[in-house]
C-alpha cells in the first residue's frame, strides 16, 4: 500500500520559480536605490506596515457576531444537507487556510531572496495554529467518504488525520519562526523544501479528498499556487503594507493566478480531449447540474477581473479590487473542484459560510496580535 504519487518535484520547482522572480525584483529594488543616490532623492520606505488605526471594539464585536452567525447557519445546513456541508467546508478550508500557509511560503522565499514583502505577511503566518481547529470538521467530513479499495489504508480517517495535523503543526512552526525572523538562509531553504513536500501530499488529501483515487499529477503545484494567490490577495485587500510593497504583492498575485489557471485548465484539456476513460468521469460530474458555469465564473473573477482592475483603476483601489476578485475566483474554483457532493447551491452556501467563519476567526486573531504588538511598542 503506497500513497498516491504526486508532483512534489513540480511544487518545489514552482516555488523555486517564485524565488527566482523575487531575486529579480530584488535587483530592481537595488537599481531604484542606486538611482535615488544619484539624484539625491530618498526612495520610499519598503517592508513596513503603514500605521493604521486598530479596529475598535465595535468592529471586533462585529467580527465575533459574524463568526457566530456563520457558525449557526452552517450548523443548520449541516443538519439538512450534511454531504453538501462537508464539501463546502472543504472548499472554505482550502481558501481560508491558504492565506497563512501561503504567507509562510512567501516569508521563506523572502528570507532567501531578500524580498521586501515580509511585514505585511508576518501576521498572517502567525495565525496558522488556528487551522488546527479548522481542520477538525474536515477530518470528520472525510470519514464519510468511501475511498477505493487500493487506497483503503492510506485514505482511512486516522491516517488522513495524522497527515493533516502533522503538516499543519510543521507549517505552524515554520510560520512562527519565519515571522519572528529566526530562520537563516539554510533554515529557510530547508523549510521551503519541507513546504514543497507537504503541499504536494496534502493537496491530494484536501483538494481531491472528495474524489480519492483521481489521478492529477499537478495538484500539488496547483495548491502551492493557490496559497500564494490567497496570501497576497488578503494582503492586497486589507492594504497591509506600503504602496510599493502592495504593488509587488499584487503582481505576484496575478502571476499566481495565471499559474493556477494554467494548472487547472491543462489537466481538463488533456483528459477531455484525450478521452481518458479512467479520469473523464471526474469532469463529467462537474459539467452538469449548474456546475459547468463555475469554471467560467472563476476565470472571469479570479484572473480577468484582477488584470482589468490593475489596468483601468489606480492606486490602492486597484490593488484592493484585484485582491477581492482573486479571492472570489479562487473560492469558486475550489467549490467546483471539491464538488459535486450535493446540489450546487447548498455546496456554494456551505463554502461561503465556512470561508466567512474561518476568515472572521483569523481576523479576530490578527486583531489580537496587532493590539498586543502595539501595547508592547507603547510600553517600550
Amino acid at each position: 500500500m503506497t500513497a498516491p504519487r504526486g508532483g512534489w518535484a513540480r511544487a518545489a520547482a514552482g516555488l523555486a520559480a517564485f524565488a527566482a522572480i523575487a531575486i529579480l525584483r530584488r535587483g530592481r529594488a537595488t537599481e531604484i536605490h542606486m538611482a535615488a543616490a544619484r539624484t539625491g532623492r530618498r526612495p520610499a520606505a519598503r517592508g513596513r506596515v503603514e500605521a493604521r488605526r486598530l479596529p475598535g471594539p465595535k468592529r471586533v464585536l462585529g467580527l465575533a457576531v459574524l463568526a457566530a452567525f456563520a457558525a449557526i447557519l452552517l450548523a443548520i445546513l449541516t443538519a439538512f444537507a450534511p454531504e453538501a456541508a462537508g464539501a463546502g467546508w472543504r472548499a472554505g478550508f482550502l481558501v481560508a487556510g491558504s492565506a497563512p500557509i501561503g504567507a509562510t511560503a512567501l516569508l521563506l522565499i523572502a528570507q532567501l531572496s531578500g524580498g521586501g514583502w515580509r511585514a505585511p505577511l508576518e501576521p498572517l503566518a502567525r495565525s496558522l495554529p488556528l487551522l488546527l481547529a479548522a481542520a477538525v470538521p474536515l477530518i470528520v467530513a472525510q470519514a464519510f467518504i468511501q475511498p477505493p479499495a487500493h487506497l483503503g489504508i492510506y485514505m482511512a480517517t486516522p491516517a488522513f488525520a495524522v497527515r493533516t495535523v502533522a503538516a499543519l503543526a510543521i507549517w505552524a512552526v515554520l510560520g512562527w519562526l519565519a515571522a519572528a525572523r529566526r530562520l537563516g538562509t539554510l533554515g529557510a531553504a530547508i523549510g521551503l523544501l519541507a513546504h514543497g513536500v507537504l503541499v504536494s501530499v496534502l493537496a491530494y488529501d484536501w483538494m481531491l479528498g472528495g474524489s480519492p483515487g483521481q489521478p492529477y499529477s499537478a495538484i500539488g503545484m496547483a495548491l502551492a499556487a493557490q496559497q500564494i494567490v490567497v496570501a497576497t490577495a488578503c494582503a492586497c485587500l486589507a492594504s497591509f503594507g506600503d504602496r510599493l510593497t502592495l504593488e509587488d504583492l499584487s503582481k505576484l498575485m496575478i502571476g499566481g493566478c495565471l499559474g493556477l489557471t494554467y494548472l487547472l485548465f491543462i489537466d481538463w484539456l488533456i483528459v477531455w480531449y484525450g478521452n481518458l476513460p479512467p479520469r473523464v468521469d471526474f469532469y463529467l460530474a462537474r459539467m452538469a447540474g449548474g456546475w459547468n458555469a463555475l469554471p467560467l465564473a472563476a476565470l472571469a473573477l479570479g484572473l480577468l477581473a484582477p488584470i482589468a482592475a490593475k489596468t483601468f483603476l489606480s492606486g490602492t483601489t486597484a490593488i484592493r479590487v484585484a485582491g477581492g476578485c482573486a479571492l472570489a475566483g479562487v473560492l469558486i474554483a475550489d467549490i467546483w473542484l471539491v464538488g459535486p457532493r450535493g446540489c450546487a447551491p447548498a455546496v456554494t452556501a456551505a463554502a461561503l459560510l465556512s470561508t466567512t467563519l474561518i476568515a472572521a476567526l483569523l481576523a479576530l486573531v490578527l486583531t489580537g496580535m496587532r493590539r498586543g504588538a502595539m501595547a508592547r511598542t507603547d510600553a517600550v
